[in-house]
Order: C-alpha cells, then sequence, then structure tokens
C-alpha cells in the first residue's frame, strides 16, 4: 500500500473521525465546565463547537450501512 493511499485511507475512515472528535469533545467539554464560572472564552470552546460539528457532520457517514441494510436507499 503506498503511503498516499494510506494516509486517504484513515482520514476517510469515519469511526476513526468520530473517536477522535468524540476524544475533543470530551477534552475540550471538561474545560468548559471548569471555566464555566469564570465567563472567559479561550480557544477550548471553539474546539468544542468545533468537534461538536465535525461529530454530525460524520454521523451520517455512519449510519448509511444501516440504511443499505433495511434497503432503503
Amino acid at each position: 500500500m503506498k503511503i498516499k493511499q494510506f494516509i486517504e485511507t484513515i482520514t476517510q475512515n469515519p469511526w476513526l473521525n468520530m473517536l477522535i472528535f468524540v476524544a475533543m469533545l470530551i477534552s475540550a467539554g471538561h474545560e468548559v465546565w471548569q471555566s464555566i464560572h469564570q465567563f472567559e472564552l479561550g480557544a477550548h470552546h471553539g474546539v468544542f463547537l468545533y468537534a461538536l460539528l465535525q461529530c454530525l457532520k460524520t454521523l451520517p457517514d455512519l449510519f448509511e450501512p444501516l440504511e443499505s441494510l433495511k434497503g432503503t436507499e
């Protein structure tokens, strides 16, 4: 397997992407929770929103195989 194909395979894997984004959500969510009483914006707020958006974008890719099993395309 060539390096380019390997990188494409890894970066286009929806399960791996979801795992990474959930880890980002948990990490940033912890920081947001700890700083909730300070009312200051930080980088962790942006990371949390970015990870949340990416999780939502990845969900359809995860449900696609389930739809093909049902035969409703």
